[in-house]
């Protein structure tokens, strides 16, 4: 189950199926307590928010990570040599488990990490070409 620390404003997710970006993020967990739903976190997303529950709210755990794949890189502007992708000085490296940067970095299996992690190289969002992964 992911919880809301791991996401960003800005993230690709898929809730029911629909690759939907978050818009909100909520954490009201003040107690620290794991009820093993996310049910103190929520977050809101760009597609119909309000129709997607009662509220306009998702719990976090309704929301799942987007497996990132050699065409979700395409869709996000790397370029591919072989099984390597480049884009703004960044080197990701194809392997069986997922992509990697370097060893001394963890394996990247998600489209919401590799999202947190250019932005925290480049300092600007990653996004789509046409907003397909």
């Amino acid at each position: 189950c992911m919880r809301a620390r791991e996401y960003r404003i800005g993230n690709y997710v898929t809730v029911r199926g629909v690759i939907q970006f978050i818009i909100g993020i909520e954490s009201n967990n003040d107690w620290n307590v794991e009820d093993g739903l996310g049910a103190f976190e929520t977050i809101r997303t760009n597609v119909n928010p309000m129709n997607m529950s009662k509220h306009g709210l998702l719990y976090v755990s309704e929301a799942e990570p987007i497996p990132l794949t050699g065409d979700a890189l395409l869709g996000f502007g790397f370029v591919s040599f072989g099984k390597d992708f480049i884009k703004d000085g960044i080197i990701l490296h194809n392997r069986k488990r997922g992509f990697v940067v370097n060893k001394k970095i963890p394996i990247i299996k998600y489209v919401h990490q590799l999202q947190n992690l250019y932005h925290a190289l480049c300092g600007k969002e990653l996004t789509t070409k046409n907003d397909t992964i």
